[in-house]
C-alpha cells in the first residue's frame, strides 16, 4: 500500500502505510522473556510461510462452528497470501493459496473474512487487473473447504482500488471500503456495495484534502442504518477522520482528528460500538513528549454526533505504542493491542507489541508483552482480536517459531 503524506498534520514527518509497517524479525533475533501482568497466554500456531503455510496475518479471525478462519498477506504456494482454518487446539490447515487461479485472482489479503449463509467473503488488496504492476484488488468468496471464486475485480480510477478493509453484511448486501480510487488512482477511497452474485456499485467517493476523509482502512460498522468508519488522513487537520455514510450515499464527516498534543492522528482501524458510543484507536498522536515526532497513539471515545474525547494516551517504551487494531468491548473494558512498544530488547529497541485493557474512564492495564525472536509467542500484533466465550483470539504479523507470525489465545 503506497504511503500517503499528511501535509497539515504532525504525522506528515513520516510516510505510514498499513502494509509494510512491520516485518518479521531476522533469523538471528534473540528471544526475550515476556512479561505478563494478568491473564493466561497461549500460542496456538506458528505460521511457516511458503509453500505449505501462510505468513504475515494482519486481520481478525472469524469464528464459525468451533473453527477459526483467517487470511495471511504472504505465504501460500505462490507467496501471494492465503486463507487458513485453525482449530481451538491449534491444528491449522491451508485452505487456499492466492495467485494460483486465473489472471484475475487476488493477492495479499489484508482483511479478514465475513460469513454469509455458510460461505466466506473477503477482499484482497492486490491482484485482479489494472493498477499495474500489482493489480487493483478483488472481492472473493470461498467455502470452508477451500473452493474459491473471484466475485469482483476492482478497476481503479472512478472505481475503487486496493481494499484493505473487510466486508460487512447488511440487508442482503456486502459493504466495504477501498483505500484508494474513486476520485482518481491515488485518491481518495470509496465505500461500495456488492451483491452475492458480484454486482458492485460505488456508494460514495471520498474527496480528500481537508473537506473530507481520505484513505479508509478499517472495516465499517452498521449503526442504525448508517455505516460508520475512519479514514487514515483527511479531515480538517488532515490527521484523519470519523465518518458516517448512508446506503443512499449521503455522507457526513463526524469528527476530524487534530493530532498532537491533545488528540490522536491517523486511525488505521475501524470502530467498536459499546453503550451507544464509538471507540477506537489512532496509530499516532497523543503525547508530545514521548514517541517524537509522531506520538505514541491514543484510545478515543466519540458520540454518534462527533463529541470526541481521548480516553488514553500511550506513553511508548514498555507501555506500548502504535495501536493499529480495532478494540474489543468485553466485561466493561476495552481490549486491544499495540504494534510496537513493550520489551525494549525486541526488534532493535522499538518493541514487538503489547496487549492491553482500558476502562472507559481511562485506566489502562498492560496485560501481555510480546517477545519476538525465534520460538517466541509472536511479534507485531496489528490484527484485531475477537471474543469467544470470554477468551480473546488473535494473530501476530511476525515472530513465532518461523518468524512468519502466530495465532494466540488470551484469557483475562
Amino acid at each position: 500500500m503506497r504511503a500517503s503524506i499528511a501535509a497539515l498534520c504532525v504525522v506528515s514527518l513520516a510516510s505510514c502505510s498499513r502494509i509494510g509497517t512491520v516485518s518479521p524479525l531476522p533469523a538471528n533475533q534473540t528471544a526475550v522473556v515476556s512479561s505478563r501482568a494478568s491473564g493466561s497466554f497461549e500460542r496456538l500456531h506458528s505460521f511457516a510461510g511458503k509453500p505449505g503455510d501462510g505468513g504475515g496475518p494482519s486481520a481478525p479471525l472469524l469464528s464459525l462452528d468451533g473453527t477459526f478462519y483467517g487470511t495471511t498477506q504472504y505465504g501460500g504456494a505462490n507467496d501471494r497470501g492465503s486463507v487458513f482454518s485453525l482449530g481451538a487446539s491449534g491444528k491449522e490447515n491451508l485452505l487456499y493459496s492466492f495467485g494460483s487461479g486465473s489472471g484475475t485472482d487476488g493477492a495479499t489479503p489484508a482483511a479478514g473474512l465475513t460469513e454469509v449463509n455458510g460461505v466466506l467473503y473477503g477482499t484482497t488488496q492486490y491482484g485482479g487487473t489494472g493498477c499495474a504492476p500489482l493489480g487493483c484488488g478483488t472481492i472473493f468468496k470461498i467455502t470452508p473447504s477451500g473452493g474459491e471464486t473471484v466475485l469482483y475485480v476492482f478497476q481503479g480510477g472512478t472505481d475503487g482500488q486496493h481494499p484493505i478493509a473487510g466486508l460487512i453484511e447488511s440487508g442482503g448486501m456486502l459493504y466495504g471500503a477501498t483505500a484508494e480510487g474513486g476520485k482518481g488512482h491515488a485518491c481518495c477511497g470509496t465505500i461500495f456495495a456488492v451483491s452475492a452474485s458480484g454486482a458492485e456499485k460505488i456508494i460514495y467517493r471520498f474527496k480528500g484534502a481537508t473537506s473530507d476523509g481520505n484513505e479508509p482502512l478499517g472495516t465499517l460498522i452498521d449503526v442504525h442504518g448508517e455505516f460508520y468508519g475512519t479514514t487514515k488522513t483527511g479531515g480538517a487537520a488532515n490527521c484523519g477522520a470519523i465518518f458516517a455514510v448512508g446506503r443512499s450515499g449521503v455522507e457526513r464527516l463526524v469528527y476530524s482528528f487534530k493530532g498532537m498534543p491533545n488528540d490522536g492522528a491517523e486511525p488505521f482501524a475501524g470502530l467498536t460500538l459499546a453503550g451507544g458510543k464509538l471507540y477506537g484507536t489512532t496509530r499516532y498522536g497523543g503525547s508530545s513528549t514521548q514517541c517524537r515526532p509522531l506520538g505514541c497513539g491514543i484510545v478515543f471515545e466519540s458520540s454518534l454526533a462527533g463529541a470526541e474525547r481521548v480516553i488514553h494516551r500511550f506513553s511508548g517504551a514498555r507501555r506500548g505504542l502504535g495501536p493499529a487494531a480495532p478494540l474489543v468491548a468485553m466485561n466493561g473494558k476495552l481490549y486491544g493491542t499495540t504494534v510496537n512498544g513493550g520489551n525494549p530488547g525486541c526488534a532493535g529497541g522499538i518493541g514487538c507489541g503489547t496487549l492491553f485493557a482500558v476502562s472507559r474512564t481511562g485506566g489502562e492495564q498492560l496485560l501481555y508483552t510480546f517477545e519476538g525472536g525465534k520460538k517466541s509467542t509472536g511479534a507485531f500484533p496489528e490484527a484485531g482480536m475477537i471474543d469467544v466465550n470470554g477468551t480473546l483470539y488473535g494473530t501476530t504479523f511476525g515472530g513465532g517459531v518461523n518468524h512468519f507470525g502466530s495465532a494466540f489465545a488470551f484469557r483475562p
